[in-house]
């Protein structure tokens, strides 16, 4: 995945772990990012594995139902 380094994607993406940031409206930076994982097959594995186990870890099921436990018991003892 590449994506410009704004406020939400910084939020999903770890650069250079589960995808690439780029500087915001820097088309140059985008292209050449998008052609570093076309070209580089071990990159765009390794992107890929990172991506897949960052969102089972902050993003997946599991951890949304955990959250709203907690969320829900904090207002329960509140």
């Amino acid at each position: 995945m590449v994506a410009t380094a704004a406020a939400g994607p910084r939020e999903i993406i770890e650069d250079g772990r589960s995808g690439l940031l780029v500087p915001a409206a820097r088309s140059d930076d985008v292209a050449d990012a998008v052609q570093r994982v076309l070209d580089d097959g071990q990159l765009r594995e390794r992107l890929r594995t990172g991506a897949s186990d960052r969102f089972r870890t902050h993003f997946g099921a599991e951890r949304m139902a955990a959250d709203l436990e907690t969320a829900i018991s904090e207002l329960c003892a509140a």
